[in-house]
């Protein structure tokens, strides 16, 4: 080092001087600019010159920031954007716009302002307003509210909320390397849009996309799609056709760890305690030097220091990007425990970015829904996350199926997980199987498989299929056997339809008693305007058995429908505890409990329902006739009967009911011969249609 005489730094084109210490290191600061920087070193010495060159890549996060402001007058709802550019730089335009989901479209006024003031109408539901920014760059960034509306009163949704189409969430995983028939990957996805839609998803997380290893899980390049799965226009074309189809897309975010082949991670190991990214990781002594902080045998994924602030603000902007530039729907959150543990307030900083930029965004934290992690409580839902993973239900190694299925306990275990209470607004996310487990036909054997699945769809949480479960798929992570060997699929099919047409995943669930085995499983699943009652034998042996409905049921007669099976049974309310219920071994059926027999409900082979009167039948009649009508979306309905003159005599159905196709037994034994009418009216429509008593 004695013999150099000088260091030249060339900085795009300006040169900067400066000398290295007695070990020979030097440093300059300088300021880098937006895009790439051409950096020249020289160093002089009595030996002559030595120069070595690198191009340099800032680039910044450098969107308009954007705080949102609200204020509510009746049915007035006022929004107002204040926004500033990090960079600088001026901003060109405000641009207000709703959501073309919103239960109507509405005049919004002056939509390129700062405040725009909004008139709701006495029409419920969820209506999504946002407004864009953009900087004289072109930059741009997105802010917005959801207002929830009910004819009495006007709510903007807060941030421990979340969006109404996560209440009837029916989450599908896909194991991106493999997921695919002709092709896999992305491309594998992208073919699979209208099969997922024809199964009766509604949201499909993927595993890891960024480019990094195999599996995704380990990370080089946060900004990239990963080159063996596909490209952005890939994932662009994923989003767009699964939003046309109605589902969202939930990528997999891996922050809680990079690779050890990321370039921060590289550069550490290159500078040691030099590198800009030397915090940026966990270290017991000189970074790049000492020991690195990983979990149990992850070698090579060195764990992340969250609480560098800096940091922390490049994983919320990463967070941000796919959300702003391909319209993904939230994230699945890898190691969210894992991060909780090190920092309880990063992902409650990650919420509050996630839901300002979009509202109806969805987060799912891989941490314990019950939220006891090894040993030490943790706090997972608290303006955090929207659901998280129930390994109490199944877990490595232990949990409710687990060992249920191997027939080491009972369902009183079974139920005890079941039944248990999250904090409002927070969802247990319910499955046998993902990539982490092997598969349950594998494990368990194809008719646990089902069984088991029959309970996921029919409790509350929000169910999951691991991609290839539906049509009993054995290995873990391989290219999945799509033929189907043992005929799942329809039945896969008929889960989703009963689970989109009778529950939400905030049901109540009721264990219900019966005469059968511990073995024996039987309880409801109730909402405001739905009863299923599930029973379920996790013996192999065939039982009988009755069960006590204990005052659940308080119509004096119901029609007991068979969703699996297509049969249909009207019975007092009174014998219902007299009724012979009988299963195979490892066998389940689920029945709607209800003021109306229900056929092909379940079994449709189309998820989609217009709204229709049929004539009734016989026509004319004497005394009963039957009335089939379909309801398109979850509304409330209305049946009535009218004479001739068109005053009311009776009322058939009055309350709210999801999609699906229905009919009604009218008894017209109290009534005279004569022509009469019978009017169905939703939220939306409405129909009549007339019918001849002759006695």
């Amino acid at each position: 080092t004695k013999q150099i005489t000088g260091v030249v730094i060339n900085l795009n084109g300006i040169d900067y001087n400066t000398m290295p210490d007695s070990f020979g290191s030097f440093s300059y600061p300088v300021n880098l600019k937006e895009d790439s920087n051409y950096v020249n070193v020289t160093v002089n010495s009595a030996y002559g010159s030595k120069s070595k060159s690198q191009v340099l890549y800032y680039l910044p996060d450098n969107q308009p920031v954007i705080t949102l402001s609200n204020s509510i007058t009746g049915r007035s709802a006022t929004f107002s954007a204040n926004a500033s550019s990090p960079g600088g730089y001026s901003l060109t335009s405000y641009l207000w716009y709703q959501d073309t989901g919103n239960p109507t479209q509405l005049t919004l006024g002056n939509v390129n302002s700062q405040n725009i003031t909004i008139n709701i109408p006495n029409i419920s539901g969820e209506y999504i307003f946002k407004v864009k920014v953009t900087d004289s760059r072109g930059r741009y960034n997105v802010a917005g509210y959801i207002i929830k509306a009910s004819p009495d009163s006007l709510h903007v949704e807060g941030l421990s909320e979340h969006p109404a189409w996560v209440d009837h969430m029916r989450l599908y995983e896909t194991y991106t390397p493999s997921y695919g028939q002709t092709q896999v990957g992305l491309k594998g996805v992208l073919e699979k849009i209208d099969y997922l839609a024809n199964l009766g998803i509604n949201a499909i997380w993927m595993t890891p996309i960024f480019d990094g290893n195999y599996n995704g899980y380990a990370v080089n390049n946060y900004y990239k799609v990963n080159p063996a799965l596909g490209t952005e226009d890939d994932l662009r074309q994923i989003v767009q056709a699964a939003h046309q189809k109605g589902i969202k897309v939930l990528l997999d975010l891996v922050i809680n760890h990079t690779w050890s082949a990321h370039p921060f991670f590289q550069n550490v190991l290159a500078l040691q305690a030099s590198s800009p990214f030397s915090d940026y990781y966990l270290w017991s002594g000189i970074p790049g030097i000492s020991a690195f902080n990983y979990y149990y045998n992850w070698s090579d994924l060195p764990n992340l220091n969250v609480n560098n602030s800096e940091l922390e603000d490049y994983l919320f902007n990463v967070a941000e990007y796919w959300i702003r530039e391909f319209d993904v729907d939230g994230y699945r959150c890898d190691v969210a425990w894992g991060i909780e543990e090190r920092n309880s307030t990063f992902w409650q900083t990650m919420r509050k970015r996630i839901k300002n930029l979009k509202p109806e965004a969805f987060l799912l934290a891989e941490s314990p829904a019950d939220n006891l992690q090894e040993g030490h409580t943790q706090d997972i839902f608290n303006n955090k996350f929207d659901a998280a993973y129930d390994w109490e239900l199944r877990g490595f190694g232990t949990g409710a199926f687990n060992s249920i299925l191997v027939g080491t306990s009972n369902v009183a275990s079974l139920n005890s997980v079941v039944t248990k209470t999250y904090p409002v607004n927070s969802y247990p996310m319910r499955f046998i199987e993902n990539h982490d487990f092997l598969r349950a036909t594998t494990e368990f054997g194809i008719k646990q498989s089902k069984l088991a699945h029959t309970v996921v769809f029919t409790i509350n949480g929000i169910p999951l299929i691991y991609g290839g479960g539906e049509v009993g798929e054995l290995t873990q992570l391989n290219n999945i056997n799509w033929s189907d060997p043992n005929n799942f699929l329809p039945y896969f099919k008929n889960l989703l339809a009963i689970r989109k047409n009778y529950i939400r995943n905030n049901a109540s669930i009721t264990i219900l008693s019966n005469t059968g085995s511990n073995m024996i499983d039987t309880y409801l699943t109730q909402t405001d305007t739905s009863s299923l009652l599930t029973i379920a034998n996790f013996s192999s042996s065939q039982a009988s058995f009755t069960i006590n409905f204990a005052g659940n049921i308080h119509d004096s007669t119901v029609y007991l429908n068979d969703l699996i099976n297509d049969t249909s049974m009207h019975v007092s309310v009174s014998r219902l505890n007299s009724i012979d219920f009988n299963l195979v071994g490892l066998e389940a059926k689920v029945y709607s409990l209800q003021q109306y027999s229900t056929t092909s409900v379940a079994g449709s082979s189309s998820a989609v329902y217009n709204f229709q009167l049929n004539q009734n039948y016989p026509n004319p009649f004497n005394p009963s006739t039957t009335i089939r009508y379909s309801i398109p979306e979850r509304s409330k309905v209305t049946l009535k009967i009218y004479d001739i003159t068109g005053r009311e005599l009776l009322t058939l159905l009055n309350g709210e009911i999801n999609a699906g196709n229905y009919e009604v037994t009218f008894n017209a034994s109290k009534l005279s011969s004569g022509v009469y009418f019978y009017t169905l009216r939703s939220n939306t429509s409405a129909s009549t249609k007339k019918m001849l008593l002759l006695k």
